[in-house]
């Protein structure tokens, strides 16, 4: 009989696109094709996008719009809900995907966790209400466990020296690029080169750092542009930096759009700036790479893992340092063909198809025991 996981509604009841429901969808699909092993989401009201469109496997649930201030009535909903579907269903193993579905569980069921990061522990002083509350939420869940799977060598450190964990009970399986088998991307519209920053513009990421580093180099370059690719529409804040920093809105644009927009984005760049102070991963790294985008980024956490030799790195807190990436990749054809070369090369490395088989012998391995 084949290996029935099920992974939880928790992070699809609040995450519309991201990183982490990414993850679990391509893992399910991925694991589709192994005969040991069959998936099952049970994610009873959810806002995730890709897991709305995704019929790789089986999936119980509905999507709704995200409405704004919901996420803990969706969590409370789907632990209710959760209970009899996984009564009926009966899995061998639950994955959870993330650290805040509440319901009980038979005894008999093997517990996996993937812990993305311990950004919340190591600064807790910048988090808010809410987020200064999952440390403790992510011990139990951890703690509870039978295996701790996690994305990067870094972030195991960061378990096992933060939560305590044996490391005999933890696993390190790397993230995959989703963009390798996208059709070519169409033009993005823009006419002038930029450098593209993608995702959140929240702390750590070190975005303002990033902005004051491109109004330096931007002195020498008028006819570049940095582009901001998600994240939501700019703050008061930061449109205040952008005006203190000299910096029109024709210098510093926002654009979004689904995975073609943005391998489009990617494909067309100078470069990816990648300036964060901590990260679990950082997949981006490996995106920009498959659409033969060079990256210029942090030298810090788990980034130096994953970009290997294929990335000019930089010191997040010195502008001057991310100043220089920049125009050292528009200055030196002969360097920035280099790091596209080594990061094809450097993809290569990653692929779901990898991690999903990894994760299958976690499963079995957890079995086995």
């Amino acid at each position: 009989m084949p290996i029935l996981v099920a992974y939880d509604h928790s992070i699809f009841s609040f995450q519309e696109q991201g990183g982490i429901s990414r993850y679990f969808v391509e893992l399910a699909k991925h694991l589709s094709t192994e005969p040991e092993v069959k998936t099952h989401v049970v994610a009873p009201v959810h806002v995730c996008q890709m897991l709305n469109t995704y019929s790789a496997s089986p999936k119980t649930g509905i999507y709704i719009p995200k409405l704004k201030k919901t996420y803990r009535l969706l969590q409370v909903v789907n632990n209710v809900l959760s209970r009899p579907l996984m009564r009926q269903l009966q899995p061998d193993i639950v994955h959870a995907t993330y650290y805040l579905a509440q319901y009980k569980l038979p005894s008999s069921c093997i517990k996996v966790i993937t812990v993305f990061d311990m950004i919340h522990e190591k600064f807790s002083e910048k988090m808010n209400s809410f987020e200064k509350t999952l440390p403790d939420i992510k011990r139990k869940v951890v703690d509870d466990a039978d295996h701790v799977i996690c994305i990067s060598e870094q972030t195991r450190c960061d378990v096992i020296e933060l939560l305590g964990v044996e490391k005999d009970r933890t696993s390190v399986i790397h993230l995959a690029s989703s963009f390798s088998g996208l059709e070519s991307p169409g033009a993005t519209g823009l006419e002038r080169p930029y450098f593209l920053y993608v995702g959140s513009r929240e702390w750590p990421k070190n975005f303002k750092l990033c902005v004051e580093a491109f109004a330096a180099f931007a002195l020498q370059y008028p006819d570049i542009m940095l582009v901001c690719f998600g994240g939501g529409k700019f703050t008061r804040e930061e449109l205040d930096l952008f005006h203190r920093l000299a910096l029109p809105g024709s210098r510093v644009r926002l654009f979004s759009g689904d995975d073609a927009v943005l391998q489009g984005f990617y494909c067309n760049a100078l470069a990816l700036v990648y300036p964060s102070l901590y990260e679990g991963f950082g997949l981006p790294l490996l995106e920009a790479m498959s659409c033969g985008c060079p990256v210029i980024c942090s030298n810090t956490s788990s980034m130096p893992e994953v970009g290997g030799e294929a990335v000019l790195y930089f010191t997040p807190t010195e502008v001057d340092e991310i100043a220089q990436a920049m125009q050292t990749v528009v200055d030196s054809s002969e360097i920035r063909n280099k790091l596209i070369v080594k990061g094809r090369e450097q993809v290569r490395q990653f692929s779901w198809d990898k991690c999903a088989m990894e994760t299958a012998e976690v499963y079995r391995s957890c079995l086995r025991e």
